[in-house]
């Protein structure tokens, strides 16, 4: 079974193509590039951050898009209840994932974990905009 990871698409957010350099349409070719890459046997995990408005819409257009199983592991924008996603999609929303693959341990979040060893590895999404941040202690909160 093959993994995907996308974040933060935030479909549908004109701050994307207007302040953070995505092009306009950027949605579309996210789309095209998840149903090129996607197979029926793959999991699709989203990293969080999904929509920003017409969330129906951007929902069903992502199912007809991914062919395979479709994860959430919910972000900071993603205010919807789990019974929402999973009746609009979504094989599983959770707020965390652990895989163990390739001999790691690994944790797929929104935001950056603080680990204690638990993990080899964190991969996480929420970073897009990265001047905005400090590295100060909880600076993702």
């Amino acid at each position: 079974m093959d993994y995907y990871l996308v974040t933060d698409s935030h479909w549908g957010h004109e701050r994307c193509y207007l302040e953070w350099g995505r092009p306009k349409g950027y949605e579309d070719i996210m789309l095209k590039n998840i149903g090129t890459m996607v197979q029926p046997e793959s999991v699709l995990i989203h990293l969080g951050d999904l929509f920003f408005g017409n969330d129906v819409s951007w929902m069903s257009q992502l199912r007809v898009a991914t062919p395979g199983k479709l994860w959430l592991i919910k972000g900071n924008h993603d205010k919807k209840s789990y019974t929402w996603y999973l009746s609009h999609g979504f094989d599983m929303v959770c707020e965390s994932v652990s895989l163990k693959r390739y001999g790691m341990r690994i944790l797929l979040s929104h935001v950056p974990v603080e680990d204690f060893g638990q993990y080899d590895l964190n991969i996480h999404g929420h970073f897009h905009d990265m001047p905005r941040y400090t590295m100060s202690p909880n600076w993702w909160l």
